[in-house]
């Protein structure tokens, strides 16, 4: 589903990481784990289109998607990407289900297909651990 390959970042001189590889399957849990600094959420950032690369590629089936202009990054992630972000930006006063209905609100959907989205989201998730 998702390849990263020989992805790069580098900050100014500094070497965040180095030509990383990983071929991540449709459906899994995944960790990342590492010391505080080692670019844990700047990977994540580049996967998620937030950020950019400095080189290598992400393939999300057979898609070469690193390469999308900003507009179309931004319509990706809403059709493709769920994240919460690791200061969660997540509204306080509500349960954590309608802060993830809040994602699916920006699609033109009706409200039972959002609840069923959200529904197959959440088996999928325990269904991956």
């Amino acid at each position: 589903m998702l390849k990263i390959k020989d992805l790069s970042k580098k900050y100014n001189d500094e070497t965040i990481f180095e030509s990383l590889n990983y071929d991540f399957k449709e459906h899994g849990f995944y960790t990342i784990l590492g010391e505080s600094g080692c670019g844990k959420s700047t990977l994540l950032n580049i996967i998620s289109l937030i950020e950019k690369e400095s080189s290598g590629e992400l393939i999300f089936f057979n898609k070469k998607i690193n390469y999308l202009k900003e507009n179309e990054r931004r319509i990706f992630r809403l059709n493709n990407i769920g994240f919460i972000f690791q200061s969660f930006n997540l509204f306080n006063e509500d349960n954590v289900y309608n802060n993830f209905l809040l994602a699916f609100n920006s699609k033109n959907l009706s409200s039972s297909k959002k609840e069923k989205e959200l529904m197959i989201f959440y088996i999928d998730s325990i269904l991956a651990t």
